[in-house]
């Protein structure tokens, strides 16, 4: 038989195995959810203790303190996985590219924060947290992602009508569902 010709079962089974491999895979990037999704709790919740405990006079200075961290760590991590060398499927690489765009819409919008305005900044990239998440979820066919990027998504759209520093709240809340609790599922499934 042709290699191009394919009956529907072998096709099935083809595409079965590449979504388990890329699940596999995934499984050991769930560290990236769990590192990326602490860190950024941490953050918001300094944001909102420097801003509204302590009054200080630059809040969001645990942003760029928190990417740096996270940067280095994510680095360091990667580097040490790329020694691993898990088989990397047209999934794993349909999910590089959504992440890819994703760190540079963040970029993006975080460097055009002054001009879209501070009060709608942080529910536009709740929004990016979920649609992130949602896709990511529908790739690996793993549900606890795509039902937290739904409940990021209603985050989201309430912290449009809410004060700023109840925002960070909202955006903390929103890492929990869309980011540590579908990772920690997400690496100890089997």
């Amino acid at each position: 038989m042709n290699p191009k010709e394919l009956d529907p079962k072998e096709s099935l089974a083809i595409i079965t195995k590449m979504i388990h491999q890329t699940q596999f895979n995934a499984k050991h990037q769930a560290v990236f959810f769990l590192l990326w999704g602490w860190l950024t709790l941490i953050a918001a919740i300094g944001h909102y203790l420097l801003l509204e405990v302590a009054h200080y006079k630059m809040p969001w200075i645990v942003w760029p303190i928190m990417m740096i961290l996270g940067g280095v760590a994510a680095a360091i991590i990667g580097s040490r996985q790329a020694r691993v060398k898990l088989t990397a499927t047209h999934l794993d690489r349909s999910l590089a590219y959504l992440w890819g765009g994703f760190a540079v819409f963040l970029l993006t919008i975080l460097g055009c924060m002054p001009w879209i305005g501070f009060s709608k900044t942080y529910p536009i990239i709740m929004l990016l947290y979920a649609l992130g998440t949602f896709v990511t979820g529908g790739i690996l066919q793993f549900m606890p992602l795509k039902i937290g990027a739904i409940a990021c998504w209603l985050l989201a759209i309430a912290a449009f009508f809410v004060p700023f520093s109840l925002q960070l709240i909202l955006l903390g809340a929103s890492i929990i569902v869309a980011y540590l609790i579908p990772g920690y599922l997400l690496q100890q499934k089997q």
